[in-house]
């Protein structure tokens, strides 16, 4: 077998991993919302999950306006390898993330995560541009 056709074999076959991943929603404890938001420009909150698997990836947050909504998509990667008795002694995470909402015109709207309740989402134009929890590292967005 010449070794050009050896080495294309091997590029051929599918890598050895024994992890499989999958994304999991995260349910939401806590978010950080200021009393108004700033209008027409993008705004920073920082949410809390409810218990994140132990090993499992940092989650993250997507914001999407929906039927005059803003919805939080939060969801965290969570593989096989958590299993494993280290992953499991870990139990509840509750880590924070921070979502990034879409500039929204001057109004009220809801603001739904998943596993929490609605709140409501006052924009005005001399609302603020970012919430964090107290004691975030890095003291602000």
């Amino acid at each position: 077998m010449s070794r050009t056709l050896f080495a294309a074999l091997l590029f051929a076959l599918p890598a050895c991993d024994t992890s499989t991943c999958n994304t999991i929603p995260s349910d939401v404890s806590d978010m950080c919302v200021p009393a108004t938001v700033a209008a027409d420009r993008q705004v920073t909150i920082e949410v809390r999950e409810l218990c994140g698997k132990g090993c499992s990836h940092p989650p993250s947050c997507n914001a999407l306006l929906r039927n005059g909504q803003v919805t939080l998509d939060v969801n965290y990667e969570l593989c096989t390898e958590t299993t494993y008795y280290q992953c499991i002694a870990l139990g509840c995470l509750q880590r924070s993330t921070r979502c990034t909402l879409p500039a929204l015109p001057a109004g009220d709207y809801a603001l739904t995560a998943p596993g929490g309740a609605a709140q409501l989402l006052r924009v005005r134009a001399d609302g603020e541009t970012s919430c964090r929890f107290p004691g975030s590292p890095d003291g602000g967005v």
